[in-house]
């Protein structure tokens, strides 16, 4: 009689305690979705800023076959100024698809301190992707002056 007393109460407990299990996996499991999510935008914003670069490298490219000359070495630097831009976009673009693979892995992302990291480390490509826009924002102008007449001359 006081096995079936044990007994019972564990499964009431067991049950009891199912929707809560359940309810905690389906937090874990949509905050996973909700970092993946994150992970694919940084990736497609990665992409647009490797586009770009490459577009500043074509353009510094064509002025120099266009003004041939008459084209400084500050031009020549620039274009490989945008290429290495592009190259570093790619890798990025890359480790982020890599990161987005781990992310898939819920047995992985089961340890509280696994997911702290990777949050952690979503959040440092995500300011090193912010920090490469800024970089190719500043090389889009310095392409714009060199365009433009040389004052002083």
């Amino acid at each position: 009689m006081r096995l079936l007393r044990v007994v019972s109460a564990l499964a009431l407990l067991a049950l009891l305690a199912a929707p809560a299990v359940h309810a905690q996996q389906q937090q874990q499991h949509q905050m996973m979705q909700q970092q993946m999510a994150r992970m694919q935008e940084m990736q497609q914003h990665m992409s647009r800023i490797m586009e770009r670069a490459q577009q500043l490298s074509q353009q510094m490219a064509h002025h120099m076959q266009q003004y041939q000359g008459q084209f400084t070495e500050q031009h020549r630097q620039m274009q490989q100024m945008g290429e290495a831009l592009q190259q570093m976009a790619g890798q990025m673009n890359r480790l982020m698809e890599h990161t987005r693979n781990v992310m898939q892995d819920e047995e992985f992302l089961r340890q509280r301190e696994m997911q702290r990291e990777m949050e952690q480390l979503q959040e440092h490509m995500g300011e090193m992707s912010e920090q490469m826009e800024s970089t190719l924002r500043i090389m889009e102008r310095m392409r714009e002056r060199l365009g433009e007449p040389q004052q002083g001359t």
